[in-house]
C-alpha cells in the first residue's frame, strides 16, 4: 500500500497561482477513492476518411471526485465548499468552537486550492469548488461522495516514506450509523429508519467560464440552482402507517388525497458521538416537501422510502439567535480554528533522525536548500544520539542534504509543515577505498 490522502485549503482568490512548494493544507485525509481528470479529450476530423486525419488539443473541463467517511474536524470544509454562508464563533477558554453553515442567494462559492498523492506522485489542484455532495449512512459508516470542477493541476513525485501529513490537533473518530440519529417533523419518527440520504447539487456553469485563448477555466464558475433531495428509508408497520399516509396524501390526519395541499415538514439529522460528546454536528432543513413511495414483493417486509425536496421557505436559528431563511442550515461544534485562507507564513522546527542501519550517525550535516530559492539555507550537525534539530525553518518544500565522510551522499526532498517534523534519513557506508 503507497500514500492516498487528500489535503485541503481554502484559497484567497479563485484558481490564485500557488506555491506548493511552500504550502500547507488544513489536513490529510485518507480517501476511499479519488479521481482527477482534466477532461481534454482531443478534437478529431476524418476529412472524408474512414479513420481520423486530423487531431488537436481539445478543451479542458477538469473535474473531480473524493470519497471518505465522515468525521466532525474535517466535514466542515465540505459544507463550507457546498453551502455559501458561514459563521465562526470561537469557544470560550477550552470550549468548542462552532461553526455555522447555511444556504443562501450567493452564486459565488468559496475556491480550494489541494492535493491528492497516488502512491509515488500527487497532483496540485487550483480553483477547486464542489459542484455536488452526498451524504449516506445504512448500517456501516456514515460517508461523504464529493464531486469537484477545477481550475488547472500540476503533478509531482513524492517519497512516501517522508511525506509529512498534516497531523489533526483533535479526534477524527470516523461517524457511525448509531450516533446519527434523525427527527420528521420535529419529533422522532415510528419505526426503525434503515437508512438515510442526503444528495445536494450546486449546478455550477463550467461552460461559461471557458473563451477564447485559453483551453482551461478562465474564471470562477457561477452558482445556479441548488438542489437538494433527501431520502429516508423505514418499516412499514402500524407505527409508521400514520406517517406515511401524512406524506401521501398531504395533510396530517387524512385518509383520501388532499384536493390542494402537499405536507411540509422539517426534517433535523444530529451526530452525536459517545466516545466524543463534545463534539457535535446538526443539519437541519427546515421545509421540505415529503413524498412516500412503498412496494412489497412476494412476502418479504415492505420497506418505504421518503422522498422530501427542501425549500428555501423555512427558518434556521443560529447560534447567536438570529434567524435565517433557508434551505440548508449545518451546525458543527469541534476544535478547528475558521476556515479560510492562509494569510501568515509560519515557521516549524525540523528533527533529522540519521542512522546506518543500526547505527546512529553522529557529525552528519544535514541542510536543507529551499525549493524554490536555492540561497536560503539551514543547517545542523547531528549529535551523538544521531539527531540534528533545525529550528525556525519556513513552512514549505526543501532539497534535503545529508553527508558525512565515509557514508554515500542522501539527497531528497521534504515538506515542512505547521506541525512536527520528523524527517528519517538512513546512509550508506561507501564502499572501503571509495
Amino acid at each position: 500500500m503507497g500514500l492516498r490522502i487528500f489535503g485541503l485549503k481554502m484559497e484567497n482568490e479563485y484558481g490564485e497561482d500557488c506555491d506548493f512548494s511552500n504550502w500547507t493544507p488544513d489536513w490529510h485525509q485518507e480517501v476511499s477513492s479519488a479521481d482527477f481528470k482534466l477532461g481534454d479529450d482531443p478534437n478529431l476530423s476524418t476529412g472524408g476518411s474512414r479513420m481520423y486525419k486530423r487531431g488537436r488539443a481539445g478543451v479542458m473541463k477538469p473535474t473531480g471526485t473524493v470519497e471518505g467517511q465522515v468525521d466532525i474536524p474535517r466535514i466542515g470544509h465540505y459544507f463550507r465548499g457546498f453551502l455559501d454562508q458561514y459563521k465562526f464563533t470561537a469557544g470560550s477558554g477550552s470550549g468548542m468552537n462552532t461553526h455555522e453553515f447555511w444556504g443562501g442567494e450567493c452564486t459565488r462559492l468559496a475556491s480550494f486550492a489541494a492535493t491528492q498523492t497516488y502512491d509515488f506522485f500527487q497532483k496540485q489542484i487550483i480553483g477547486a469548488m464542489i459542484d455536488a455532495l452526498k451524504l449516506e449512512v445504512s448500517d456501516e459508516f456514515l460517508t461523504f461522495s464529493s464531486d469537484w470542477v477545477y481550475k488547472t493541476e500540476s503533478s509531482e513525485t513524492i517519497d512516501s516514506e517522508n511525506y509529512n501529513r498534516v497531523k489533526m490537533d483533535e479526534t477524527d473518530i470516523p461517524l457511525m450509523f448509531y450516533d446519527v440519529k434523525v427527527k420528521l417533523n420535529n419529533k422522532d419518527p415510528e419505526g426503525v429508519q434503515t437508512s438515510f440520504t442526503f444528495e445536494g447539487k450546486n449546478n455550477l456553469n463550467v461552460d461559461g467560464t471557458i473563451g477564447l485563448g485559453a483551453r482551461h477555466p478562465q474564471k470562477i464558475a457561477v452558482a445556479q440552482q441548488r438542489e437538494i433531495d433527501l431520502s429516508l428509508v423505514t418499516t412499514l408497520d402500524e407505527d409508521t402507517m400514520r406517517t406515511i399516509l401524512d406524506g401521501e396524501y398531504g395533510e396530517v390526519g387524512a385518509m383520501e388525497p388532499s384536493k390542494c395541499q402537499i405536507l411540509k415538514v422539517p426534517l433535523e439529522l444530529t451526530v452525536d458521538i459517545c466516545e466524543d460528546p463534545d463534539r457535535k454536528m446538526i443539519i437541519l432543513f427546515p421545509e421540505c416537501l415529503l413524498k412516500v413511495e412503498y412496494d412489497f414483493s412476494d412476502s418479504d417486509t415492505i420497506e418505504t422510502t421518503i422522498n422530501l425536496s427542501t425549500m428555501g421557505t423555512g427558518e434556521a436559528t443560529l447560534k447567536d439567535g438570529s434567524k435565517v431563511v433557508t434551505d440548508m442550515y449545518v451546525r458543527i461544534e469541534n476544535k478547528q480554528p475558521a476556515i479560510k485562507p492562509a494569510t501568515v507564513t509560519k515557521k516549524s522546527t525540523v528533527t533529522a533522525n540519521v542512522t546506518s542501519g543500526t547505527t546512529k550517525v553522529e557529525g552528519a550535516t544535514v541542510k536543507l536548500t529551499k525549493y524554490t530559492d536555492s540561497t536560503e539555507t539551514y543547517s545542523e550537525t547531528t549529535a551523538a544520539t544521531g539527531v540534528a534539530t533545525i529550528s525556525n525553518v519556513p513552512l514549505g518544500k526543501y532539497k534535503v542534504e545529508v553527508s558525512k565522510t565515509g557514508y554515500k551522499k542522501y539527497t531528497g526532498t521534504y515538506t515542512v509543515i505547521d506541525g512536527t517534523n520528523n524527517l528519517d534519513v538512513k546512509l550508506i557506508a561507501s564502499a572501503a577505498g571509495s
